[in-house]
């Protein structure tokens, strides 16, 4: 779903809860009909379910969680404006070369290569 269709959809549930909230305090509602009752107090304990959600999403950790995978996006290389989208690649341990197993400062685990030691 594109973004102006979510923003649409966002916009209608609100508007939706806040015009029958405005319904509610003027227009009594006849105790008689239970069913009624019921279907108006489900429906808006719905509408308010949504409205939360939809202010959560748009102002709450939804969008902080985007910024941050952005920043990390850019910060690794791999979004846009990032060192690998410009050809500058990210070197590994100061020439872009792996660890050997044996290789000094080197630290082997059952023959696989964990990590590699810095000399102070």
């Amino acid at each position: 779903m594109n973004a102006i269709a979510q923003f649409l959809l966002a916009f209608l549930v609100i508007i939706a809860f806040i015009g029958m909230n405005g319904a509610l305090m003027f227009f009594k509602i006849e105790s008689e009909n239970t069913s009624t009752v019921q279907l108006i107090t489900t429906f808006g304990g719905q509408l308010s379910t949504m409205a939360a959600l939809i202010v959560g999403y748009y102002f709450g950790s939804s969008t902080a969680s985007k910024g941050k995978d952005e920043t990390i996006a850019a910060l690794s290389g791999t979004g846009p404006g990032g060192p690998a989208a410009a050809g500058a690649g990210i070197p590994r341990n100061g020439g872009g070369v792996p660890p050997k197993p044996g290789d000094p400062g080197t630290v082997a685990v059952e023959g696989q290569v964990t990590g590699t030691l810095k000399e102070k």
